[in-house]
């Protein structure tokens, strides 16, 4: 199961790489907007979360990448402190991709939807919706 975890976050990356060449945009410049970095569901705590692994590798990338997170005001990735975004349509709809890592309860995921322009879910939370922009793990 740790080998498992342990490649989650490459298999995202990569998601959001096909999720994005799309919409014929690379990671250099591209705004991707995390929403959830906890480890699991309404906590606080980002001990092992994978959401760590694929913001570091979308900074290395050149990425411009934003989180929301209610349960994380903050968020310090070795020399830089990352500050929780509030969730707005204007947002959303900024962003190039919106990626769902943690599953927090309070997420309106058909208003997500509607606003996205494009929605990599890893925690199956738009299950039901068809829409192409959707891409799923």
């Amino acid at each position: 199961a740790a080998e498992i975890n342990s490649s989650m976050p490459h298999y995202v990356v990569n998601k959001i790489a096909e999720a994005l060449n799309e919409q014929r945009r690379s990671f250099n410049g591209a705004t991707v907007l995390m929403l959830g970095v906890a480890y699991k569901r309404n906590v606080g705590d980002v001990r092992e979360s994978p959401a760590l692994d694929i913001i570091q590798a979308m900074i290395r990338r050149k990425a411009v990448v934003l989180y929301n997170d209610e349960y994380v005001p903050s968020l310090k990735l070795h020399d830089r402190t990352m500050h929780s975004q509030a969730l707005s349509s204007g947002l959303l709809q900024a962003a190039d991709c919106v990626v769902i890592v943690t599953d927090h309860s309070y997420y309106d995921i058909s208003w997500i939807v509607n606003e996205a322009r494009c929605i990599v879910d890893s925690r199956n939370m738009t299950r039901g919706y068809t829409d192409a922009k959707i891409y799923r793990l």
